[in-house]
């Protein structure tokens, strides 16, 4: 009995001290990429960094110089104190000196860059360790684009440069799908994507999670991240989605089919994806959406479909001129020489130079509205 009631006791301290050390664990905040600016997308995201650091010590990496823009940005928010650390050698990387200064920090922030500088220089290193113990310790660890790259259990390593969505999605296996797994590893079973929507990446991150259940036998979650947006995740595994953009959640789950990449031919059938704006939330752990905001709306898919009288027009070219150059003439003939209303940004207006061109050179009536946040409710 005695000894029955040792083990047990021994089972219970080791009990204790595990879910210690799981509680222990830290915060991340990965972030999409884009600029920040003093009141506007990245007050939120930045700010929560460092109400996560306990108002503390910020300490912001990366292998190459940089301006005090950042930690001022991030004492403005309510660090204590905030600046930037150059480890641009393995050497340095590797100094004690660098270890036991990044670990009085209360939060460390990665910069955008390439991701493969970080991972080539900083893998295995003092760096890399005093990254852990941050973490472990219930600090911060954060990064925009390269640096939100590398905060994932997986990641996308760019070794021998970007891979273009394009490119991907014809062969997921083709040469510049590198993958890291051995540098970090915050977030459980996670790769991260940044600058998603801005550049067109779901296609990559689709063939990733692809490549990495036929090449690792992985069920890997893809989270690509916008632009000027972040989710940020708790020690729980709850993470919310702040900023202006979206972010889109991609893993395979039960419905989900592949089939096997044979001659250049494969397919993805029923890959899960939520894709959450400002103020969701989503559980990692239980892989289901955590919260839902008062500004979401129900879309009621009972209602019947509803197409316009009229022709729509749609075309991805880049430029306007390769637009004249193909749909435009369908497009034109079928308004019958009315008036045509041309809607965009006050930004683009240089652009529109080929398309009034175009339109004075025809002889055609037209008019501009230039939209912007103060006059979209505009009744006139």
């Amino acid at each position: 009995m005695i000894k029955l009631m040792k083990i047990s006791g021994a089972f219970l301290i080791l009990m204790f001290a595990f879910l210690s050390n799981l509680n222990a664990q830290g915060y991340v905040c990965a972030i999409g990429g884009g600029s920040e600016n003093y009141n506007d997308w990245s007050d939120e995201p930045y700010r929560w960094i460092v109400q996560k650091a306990d108002s503390g010590k910020i300490i912001i990496i990366d292998v190459a110089d940089a301006s005090n823009w950042l930690p001022n940005y991030f004492m403005s928010l309510g660090a204590d104190t905030a600046y930037n650390k150059t480890i641009s050698s393995t050497s340095v990387a590797n100094l004690q000196s660098t270890y036991d200064e990044l670990i009085t920090a209360k939060g460390i922030f990665i910069r955008g860059g390439d991701q493969w500088n970080y991972i080539k220089t900083w893998k295995g290193t003092k760096v890399d360790s005093a990254i852990q113990y941050v973490f472990n310790n219930g600090g911060v660890i954060a990064g925009t684009s390269a640096g939100a790259a590398v905060l994932g259990e997986i990641d996308f390593s760019a070794q021998s440069g970007s891979a273009y969505p394009d490119e991907a999605l014809l062969n997921p296996f083709y040469s510049r799908m590198k993958f890291e797994n051995n540098f970090l590893k915050l977030v459980n079973n996670v790769l991260f994507d940044t600058h998603f929507i801005e550049r067109g990446r779901h296609g990559r991150l689709i063939a990733m999670l692809y490549n990495l259940f036929f090449t690792q036998g992985r069920n890997v979650v893809g989270v690509g991240i916008d632009d000027r947006t972040a989710i940020c995740i708790s020690p729980d595994g709850i993470g919310e989605v702040m900023g202006s953009g979206a972010v889109t959640i991609l893993y395979k789950d039960d419905l989900t089919k592949y089939s096997t990449y044979v001659y250049g031919k494969y397919t993805i059938e029923n890959l899960k994806a939520h894709i959450l704006t400002k103020g969701w939330k989503f559980n990692f752990n239980l892989m289901q959406i955590e919260y839902i905001p008062n500004s979401a709306k129900d879309v009621d898919t009972s209602r019947s479909y509803q197409f316009p009288l009229t022709d729509l027009y749609l075309t991805g070219s880049n430029t306007i001129s390769e637009h004249l150059n193909s749909n435009f003439s369908s497009f034109l003939a079928s308004v019958n020489n009315g008036n045509i209303l041309v809607i965009t940004n006050p930004g683009y207006s240089s652009s529109l130079t080929p398309l009034v061109n175009f339109l004075n050179n025809n002889n055609l009536n037209y008019s501009i509205l230039y939209l912007n946040s103060s006059n979209l409710n505009d009744q006139n």
